[in-house]
């Protein structure tokens, strides 16, 4: 095959955030939920959780917003903490 026909892969190939940040793939996975939904259901501004996402900043909860979070996306507190792991804090 010679260089004209074949096909190169670019050097950066797209990523999803999802692949990104595991919080938005978990979102998707366990809710059928858009963004605005999940927020206002855990108690969060829509922008805060693009934050959270787009930016890796870890988010600063209260206790009730900890524990809807939670049951959102079915997880324990354990699986919560890993979840934001090597996020830096806001």
């Amino acid at each position: 095959m010679n260089q004209q026909t074949e096909k190169r892969k670019p050097l950066f190939a797209p990523v999803e955030i999802d692949d990104l940040y595991p919080l938005e793939r978990l979102r998707k996975k366990e809710t059928n939920l858009t963004q605005g939904d999940f927020t206002k259901r855990i108690g969060v501004n829509t922008r805060t959780y693009q934050k959270w996402i787009e930016k890796g900043v870890a988010p600063k909860l209260t206790f009730d917003q900890l524990r809807k979070l939670r049951e959102c996306l079915k997880i324990t507190q354990e699986d919560l903490e890993g979840l934001f792991e090597g996020y830096p804090n806001p």
